[in-house]
């Protein structure tokens, strides 16, 4: 989770994960064969050169998850233009892909800024209008009103977190640490 202000609740723009990888990358012939590791799983984890995240024990298969979706998104969208899938833009994410060398890859999500939003139980004008509100779906289904509400309670600053600015970011970190 990222880092929140305390007397605010706002969160700042923070980094989910980092990864490098090399899709021309094989696995060590020589290396002991793992038991519960396929043989397409020790391929792909073989084009793993970095990783790093927010959370402390991520697991392999959401490493190969993340690692996989940047590599299909690169290729289908090779389909359609001259180069690969430059960044990914979600609501509550964005995800960065720049290619320092041929074959290397490097790709950060970084989780967008939030603000949590007023409650409307604090604004005199949200009573006013709550009788005007159709009756809420997620409630109907018998789900409580805290889960239904749980994403609408921040408000995402993604105007603020520039592709440009990131992939500077990583040009940066890959010339400070390049062997030369």
């Amino acid at each position: 989770m990222p880092p929140t202000t305390p007397t605010t609740g706002s969160s700042p723009a923070s980094l989910n994960y980092l990864v490098i990888y090399n899709p021309t990358l094989q696995p060590d012939p020589n290396a002991p064969k793992q038991p519960d590791v396929d043989e397409d799983d020790e391929i792909e984890q073989a084009h793993i050169l970095f990783y790093t995240a927010r959370d402390r024990a991520v697991s392999r298969d959401a490493m190969l998850r993340q690692v996989g979706l940047a590599k299909a998104l690169n290729n289908f969208s090779e389909m359609f233009a001259l180069h690969g899938c430059d960044s990914v833009h979600s609501q509550k994410r964005r995800t960065v892909v720049f290619s320092p060398e041929t074959d290397f890859w490097m790709v950060a999500s970084v989780d967008v800024p939030k603000n949590p939003r007023p409650s409307p139980s604090t604004s005199s004008t949200a009573s006013k209008d709550k009788s005007k509100r159709p009756p809420n779906k997620d409630n109907e289904k018998g789900k409580s009103a805290a889960t239904a509400t749980t994403s609408d309670s921040f408000e995402y600053r993604e105007n603020v977190l520039f592709d440009d600015v990131l992939r500077t970011y990583l040009r940066r970190g890959y010339e400070e640490f390049k062997v030369r």
